[in-house]
């Protein structure tokens, strides 16, 4: 992954931790950003969700903790982000 330079209210890293892990079924960890290791303004869940179908596997990606309208703009960067990895 690249890396990011810091900004005004983030120090350019993400801190992640694993939360369950349901084998075939789903991974869920916390995805959290600020401006330092101590000081987390951005706190949300990532889970993945995986079911067979006759055809092979649907994953389902679900990222939720954005409140406000700061984090609706970090949210919408953060989608266009997930299009260009998994789409």
């Amino acid at each position: 992954m690249e890396e990011q330079k810091p900004r005004p209210g983030w120090d350019g890293k993400m801190y992640f931790e694993v939360l369950e892990i349901i084998p075939n079924k789903k991974i869920s960890y916390s995805f959290k950003g600020g401006p330092n290791p101590n000081e987390m303004n951005l706190n949300t869940i990532i889970n993945w969700h995986f079911a067979e179908t006759e055809s092979g596997t649907t994953i389902t990606l679900n990222h939720t903790g954005f409140e406000g309208f700061r984090r609706a703009v970090t949210r919408f960067i953060m989608e266009k982000g997930w299009g260009k990895i998994i789409w």
